[in-house]
């Protein structure tokens, strides 16, 4: 008996040769039904729809905060930028800090968040310093 030197692709429905197949030990032929162009194509499609989908999250999330978070995300990222630049931070009463980003985690303190809300506001500030960053540079 030969073996087939040929499969059809469940995606394209073409004829291809089996080494465009991916091997998978869980189909009779040991081959997965569908060739490598379609797996790549497939892959591409699934990975813009997850940026998609995190985009309207985090917009959504972004939506959602409060005014007195907004401003704390502002704060923060005012201290990202201080810490990237170099300079010497300082707490809200204006005394310096010898450590990096405190100033973040004591504004987060001042909200009283969980920790995943705090996660959240320093996704959204680190954002926001990005976007400041850009702007000083343009």
């Amino acid at each position: 008996m030969t073996a087939r030197r040929i499969k059809r692709c469940a995606g394209c429905r073409h004829d291809k040769p089996r080494a465009e197949f991916y091997p998978s030990p869980n189909t009779p032929d040991g081959l997965s039904y569908h060739c490598l162009d379609c797996v790549a194509e497939r892959r591409t499609k699934q990975t813009v729809a997850e940026q998609e989908r995190d985009r309207k999250e985090a917009a959504k999330e972004t939506a959602e905060l409060s005014a007195e978070e907004l401003l704390a995300c502002e704060r923060m990222a005012e201290a990202i930028v201080a810490h990237r630049h170099g300079e010497l931070a300082s707490t809200p009463s204006g005394e310096p800090l010898d450590v990096p980003m405190q100033p973040v985690d004591e504004i987060a303190e001042e909200l009283n968040l969980s920790p995943v809300r705090h996660h959240r506001l320093c996704s959204v500030a680190l954002d926001m310093a990005d976007a400041m960053e850009m702007e000083e540079a343009a």
